[in-house]
């Protein structure tokens, strides 16, 4: 059953999974429609207006009306939302950068945007008219046209390189580059071709419409060997073109099936060569037709209920991505449609014999016999002189073909059954590998190839080396050690005859051959003191794998593989001489050492040209393949010994003893870091400990702090009430303790009669004295609450503090003495000197001095 993708409520960047179930008969796969909801009842379809698939077919992106780009990932089935742009009449990826579309919009603008962060990392700006077609040649270039002009961009910096202009009565239909020889072709508005050289634009060839009966021309189409061109148009015929000599070579006719041809695509099969032998035909009654042009039959066709509008093939040939009339997008699996249709009777079937089990070896044996025929070293050169790689679902077996694995299967069971002699305690912390499957392949293939020679169990960049083909070979361990074996025998040639030292030999080969080809760069190495083992040895110890992406490392071995070993150290010199530009412009001789150590983003396809360029154009003199052995596989049934290591055997013993020394050193080593560690977390959990007994101490101090604080707050809460009623009893006693009988101090009054007033003297000096003991209460106080006090300062200020109490006490207990001797009553002259009297004390109780008259 088919799976269908609602894109109405996809977050913008999210990744979301699509779980792709079993295919239906007519091929369809996955359902792509937009819906948007503009109330509970009321819901709108957007229509999908343009599709394209990347470079690899791996990953389609589709653009709707309102300028919503989606991006579905078949590799890790998964969609989601990109980016909108407002309006979108054109999407293409670019051959640049397989992670960017490039989107047109109607006033001309091309956008390139990249698919995973949404962001707009470029403009292409020079078009008046929206760009109808989009072109791309095979390095950086990239054409578009619309109906006034063509212009010609550098993908690297988004740059102009050639425009083409069209005079009033002219426009354009088609412009585009042809395959392998990168010339361009136009279409015009009257039908006639026209092809032009690129880097030169010379005028090369016009086909006019009488070619073919003129029609109005609608596409073009070429096969991927640029060997072929189809034209479709308004007419049932399809004329087919020779670009050998431009020269029609036959018609392909549709009378009976559609009037006239909307699209036309060739489409690439597993090794075809890049003559793609079969071409897909949309007609304008939408349906898709895929026609056989090497038997000259129409194999199938796809027909919906509904027209197809456009449609867009990976470039695998796997997928088939189409737009109907409704704007929904469908995406169908092209094997059924490509098929050859057989009508076989039960007499023609071939009977299936039972093959016994004591004569399946045999069988398998005329398998791989038939196998290793079909997988000929000259059809599988071919293969990768065309598409530049190997099939990926398909490497491994290819890989195995070319070094000619044995499958020694009893001989490595064997082997595997020997103690190991690596120690893997502490592989792990070593090689932090996130695959746990990988960690243990490796685990084993290092111990393999120790036991196998007990010489490589010194080899410390053993395990760097073997992990890239580990994960080759990840299902296969047999083949996976036959191939390390194999590669390190004949492509490590010579690298072990100086160990523990790098193979000088090999470094001089490389060095001799870099000085034959760029002096200028060995010459800068040589400023800096950088040497072969920097420049070098470090690629060859990881086989590219730390300098090279994965995909690239995977494209680079499918070359040496099936080259002699000599290319092996000619890829090391190309990877130097394609970097020249950045490696002369590091003037550190640290930063030169970095570069070597760092993974490069780089032109895979540009290393291998220039490798090839390396091993044809090296003189004989300096060339590597006159100092190294050509290839010889492992033979059947053996494993040989490994014995390109130093001579001398007590060399080895020596190797031995020092490898005991090195694990001994190695477990002491370990055994100190774990105590130190030990130690450590002791004193840990000691700090640990001792700042949680001073944290106890702090609370009970600040526990206590408060509650002495308290404490003084209360006491001074009680002494401001005991001097509030001193001063209240104070004033009453004054008033009425005045006796005019006694001689002990006069005053004078305002109207200046004398008046005798009774210990006034006597109660003024105390009050003086009373204030002052007051103050010093209050400044002690003050000290307490600021927190700056011992307990010296709190026992005497406590002292202070009843000491007070009790002269307070005193001079109350003299006020009601005072009190109860006054007898007589106070006439109105004597209430005027009382008043006078009572204002002399509070002005001696204030801390004023007193006045003259006293």
């Amino acid at each position: 059953m088919d799976v269908i993708i609602n894109l109405s409520d996809t977050p913008k960047l999210k990744k979301q999974l699509v779980q792709l179930k079993p295919t239906r008969k007519d091929g369809l796969i996955l359902q792509i429609h937009h819906t948007i909801t503009l109330s509970k009842e009321k819901h709108q379809r957007v229509r999908f207006i343009s599709i394209c698939f990347n470079n690899l077919g791996q990953i389609l992106a589709a653009a709707t009306l309102n300028g919503d780009i989606y991006v579905v990932d078949f590799n890790l089935c998964k969609f989601w939302s990109v980016v909108n742009i407002v309006s979108c009449c054109i999407l293409k990826f670019s051959s640049q950068n397989d992670e960017c579309v490039i989107a047109g919009s109607p006033n001309g603008l091309l956008r390139i945007i990249n698919i995973h962060t949404g962001d707009v990392i470029g403009k292409l700006e020079g078009h008046q008219y929206p760009v109808v077609h989009m072109s791309f040649s095979v390095g950086f270039l990239c054409v578009t046209s619309s109906v006034s002009e063509a212009i010609v961009w550098d993908l690297r910096n988004n740059s102009k390189i050639q425009v083409l202009s069209l005079s009033a009565n002219t426009y354009l239909k088609q412009m585009l580059f042809m395959p392998v020889s990168n010339d361009l072709l136009a279409c015009f508005n009257d039908d006639s071709i026209h092809m032009w050289k690129y880097g030169t634009f010379e005028y090369l060839k016009q086909i006019t419409p009488a070619s073919w009966n003129k029609f109005f021309i609608k596409c073009i189409a070429f096969a991927k060997n640029g060997q072929i061109m189809a034209l479709g148009g308004h007419s049932s015929d399809i004329p087919i073109f020779s670009s050998d000599s431009w020269n029609l070579t036959k018609t392909i006719s549709l009378h009976e099936h559609t009037t006239s041809v909307k699209q036309l695509s060739f489409i690439s099969q597993p090794f075809d060569g890049g003559a793609n032998r079969i071409l897909s035909i949309l007609s304008s009654n939408g349906i898709v037709y895929f026609y056989d042009m090497k038997a000259d039959m129409l194999l199938s066709r796809l027909s919906l209920e509904l027209e197809i509008l456009r449609y867009q093939l990976s470039s695998d040939g796997k997928y088939l991505a189409c737009i109907i009339t409704c704007g929904r997008v469908n995406v169908y699996l092209l094997t059924k449609y490509l098929t050859v249709p057989q009508e076989e009777s039960t007499k023609d079937r071939p009977e299936i014999k039972k093959i016994s089990l004591k004569k399946a070896p045999q069988a398998i044996n005329a398998i791989k016999a038939k196998i290793n025929g079909v997988l000929d070293n000259e059809k599988l050169r071919s293969i990768l002189n065309e598409f530049g790689q190997f099939p990926e679902d398909y490497r491994a077996i290819i890989w195995a073909r070319l070094l000619r694995l044995p499958n020694n299967q009893r001989l490595y069971n064997a082997l595997i059954n020997i103690k190991p002699k690596v120690p893997i305690a502490d592989f792990e912390r070593k090689y932090p590998i996130e695959s746990k499957m990988a960690l243990k392949n490796l685990k084993k293939v290092v111990s393999n190839m120790a036991n196998w020679s007990p010489f490589f169990a010194e080899v410390d960049y053993l395990p760097e080396f073997a992990f890239p083909f580990v994960k080759v070979f990840r299902n296969d361990p047999v083949a996976c050690f036959e191939a390390v074996c194999t590669i390190v025998a004949n492509w490590c040639q010579y690298w072990f005859e100086y160990f523990p030292l790098p193979p000088v030999n090999i470094l001089a080969i490389i060095e001799n051959v870099l000085l034959e080809h760029k002096p200028q760069l060995l010459k800068h190495f040589a400023k800096h003191n950088i040497t072969s083992k920097i420049y070098a040895w470090p690629i060859l110890q990881t086989v590219f794998s730390e300098v090279l992406t994965a995909r690239d490392w995977l494209i680079l071995w499918d070359h040496i593989l099936i080259n002699e070993p000599s290319f092996f150290l000619l890829a090391v010199v190309a990877f130097n001489l394609i970097n020249t530009h950045v490696l002369l412009k590091m003037n550190y001789a640290q930063d030169i050492k970095r570069f070597f150590h760092t993974q490069n983003f780089l032109d895979i396809k540009k290393l291998i040209s220039k490798t090839y360029d390396l091993l044809n154009n090296t003189s004989e003199k300096n060339h590597p393949r006159q100092y190294l052995s050509y290839f010889t596989p492992i033979k059947i049934g053996e494993y040989p010994q490994f014995s390109e290591y130093p001579a001398a055997a007590h060399a080895f013993q020596d190797l031995k003893g020092l490898r005991k020394d090195k694990h001994l050193l190695a477990d002491e080593k370990l055994g100190m870091e774990q105590k130190e560690t030990r130690t450590k977390i002791d004193e840990v959990k000691k700090n640990i400990e001792e700042n949680k007994r001073i944290n106890e101490l702090e609370n009970i101090y600040k526990s206590k702090l408060e509650d002495e604080l308290v404490t003084v707050n209360q006491e001074r809460k009680q002494l401001n009430e005991l001097k509030k009623i001193k001063d209240s009893n104070l004033h009453k006693a004054i008033y009425r303790s005045l006796d005019h009988g006694h001689s002990r101090c006069y005053c004078t009054s305002p109207k200046g009669k004398h008046a005798r007033l009774c210990d006034k003297a006597i109660i003024a000096l105390d009050l003086k004295a009373t204030d002052k003991l007051i103050k010093k209460v209050e400044k002690g106080l003050k000290k307490q609450i600021g927190g700056s006090f011992e307990d010296t300062d709190v026992r005497q200020l406590a002292a202070e503090t009843v000491e007070l109490e009790m002269k307070i006490l005193k001079e109350l207990q003299l006020l009601n003495s005072l009190k109860k001797r006054s007898n007589t009553a106070l006439q109105t002259d004597d209430f005027a000197l009382l008043k006078h009297a009572m204002r002399k004390i509070e002005d001696g109780y204030q801390g004023r001095n007193p006045s003259p008259a006293l």
